[in-house]
């Protein structure tokens, strides 16, 4: 019940400091009692008061007027708590309509973000960044809209609007079977090993430009604004290429890349890698791979809405935590309505990653016949991705035991066996780029698959120095030589 007072003036941000004793009751804009008089603030006070701020803390009558310099002492409680005088002002959805510059890199919101089109930029829950900060002054915006009211579908142009939803088009696909076949030895491209290495190391840089361009991509789509699926294509394109040249490059770079910074759109870039691979394993054309990597670069955009607290928990997440991180995926869908010309099956791939065979992933919880293969395909590399890297509830799992992982997950009917036996044939039981340890103790890196022989990888010596030595052993010509253990090749490239 709110206080019962005759003056309630919005206080300065200078009292909210660890030790501070209130002259006077701390209440909200409604004139609830947040702290009484006496109280003196901790650090976890501070905290919690700290997200409140974005909705103004006021003070009654028991407060001295010297913390109020620019309120004169006869204001009213009904003139102080108008909206205006807070730097707010009501909308017709009910909403608060706020100054930009009242937003504070640290302030945890409470409620939704909406920008003045209705766009989401925020979830509930999320800390204000000095990106984010950033990002709005590079968008010109002065006020956004917090709180009430439906979230909006950003405008489109008439000629963009899809006239059926994602699971009609879902349905009409999942009526004409794809063709998948996994391709023989003879059947891939090969180039000679020197070679393949010189195109890993150009990869490596185009890893980190495709990683800069998927963040462009999701802060232009987080922010309602348009993004072209040729540009998203056009971050693929030179990787598609490496395929038609050797199908054992992708991996490679993926098995030798070294994740850093924030995960999301690093993620996005070797799942990406990991799926076109496996996807040119199953036979499939550079078209159907120009679509499932546009799938797989953009289905995480959603993701980047979830509460840091959530999506960074470096704890298991409670029942409600996981399903407000399983809602990403209408995020996603929300904001691929905004990729103009991006093809249905990138759409499905989006959609449907997240979905099991039996039946235990979301959002619809789809068995294996009414998962789109691509997105099937897009399930396996994106947990052999997440597995691979650091994770802040986990360390990075090693190559060989992310595979592990997978194929007992396979065994228990969460995957298409076809397509992870086709990720088997694309990187082989020991993972592209791992280290292995020969029955004689020879140290190497495998840097080739052999499809039909998972066990039997082609290697690369390393020296005494732990720098390649140039020595290629493909282990289905060694007879009595095996992979004994593994090791981490730190040193070895």
């Amino acid at each position: 019940m709110p206080i019962e007072t005759k003056t309630q003036r919005r206080l300065p941000d200078y009292v909210l400091d660890p030790g501070f004793e209130l002259p006077g009751a701390m209440l909200d804009s409604k004139g609830h009692v947040l702290l009484d008089r006496g109280a003196r603030l901790s650090a976890a006070d501070v905290s919690k008061l700290k997200r409140r701020a974005i909705y103004g803390l006021y003070g009654g009558d028991d407060w001295p007027d010297e913390f109020f310099p620019e309120a004169p002492a006869s204001e009213t409680a009904a003139s102080q708590d108008s909206p205006a005088a807070s730097g707010e002002e009501a909308d017709s959805d009910g909403g608060r309509v706020l100054s930009v510059d009242m937003l504070q890199s640290g302030m945890q919101l409470s409620e939704k973000l909406f920008d003045q089109n209705g766009v989401l930029l925020l979830a509930a829950g999320t800390t204000i960044t000095t990106r984010f900060l950033d990002l709005l002054r590079r968008r010109n915006l002065t006020t956004v809209r917090l709180g009430a009211g439906p979230e909006k579908t950003p405008a489109v142009k008439p000629s963009s609007v899809r006239r059926v939803s994602v699971e009609e088009s879902l349905a009409l696909s999942l009526a004409e079977p794809i063709p998948a076949r996994s391709l023989m030895r003879f059947e891939r491209p090969r180039q000679p090993l020197a070679i393949v290495h010189e195109e890993a190391e150009r990869g490596l840089e185009l890893h980190a430009s495709a990683s800069e361009r998927v963040l462009e991509s999701f802060d232009r789509l987080l922010a309602g604004r348009r993004v072209l699926a040729r540009d998203v294509h056009e971050s693929l394109h030179p990787f598609i290429e490496m395929i038609d040249r050797d199908m054992d490059i992708l991996p490679l770079i993926v098995g030798t890349h070294v994740a850093g910074g924030e995960y999301l759109h690093d993620h996005s870039v070797s799942f990406s890698l990991m799926a076109m691979s496996v996807s040119a394993q199953l036979g499939w054309n550079a078209e159907q791979l120009k679509e499932i990597g546009a799938g797989t670069l953009l289905q995480d955009v959603g993701m980047a809405v979830v509460p840091n607290e959530i999506r960074m928990a470096a704890r298991p997440l409670t029942r409600q935590e996981r399903v407000e991180m399983e809602r990403h995926v209408e995020d996603t869908m929300a904001r691929l309505e905004l990729v103009d010309d991006l093809p249905d099956a990138a759409r499905f791939v989006a959609y449907q990653s997240h979905e099991r065979c039996d039946c235990s992933g979301y959002p619809k919880k789809r068995s294996s016949g009414g998962t789109h293969p691509f997105a099937k395909v897009a399930a396996i590399a994106d947990a052999y991705s997440a597995m691979s890297q650091d994770r802040p509830y986990r360390p990075a799992m090693l190559p060989y035991d992310a595979m592990h992982t997978l194929l007992g997950e396979a065994h228990a009917n969460k995957y298409d066996t076809k397509f992870v036996r086709a990720f088997l044939d694309a990187t082989s039981v020991f993972p592209i780029g791992s280290g292995v340890v020969l029955d004689d103790g020879t140290q190497a890196r495998v840097v080739r698959a052999n499809p039909g022989l998972h066990t039997r990888p082609v290697i690369e010596t390393c020296n005494e120095f732990g720098r390649s030595a140039g020595l290629a052993i493909d282990l289905t010509r060694e007879v009595g030589r095996y992979v004994a253990s593994l090791f981490v090749p730190a040193l070895c490239e």
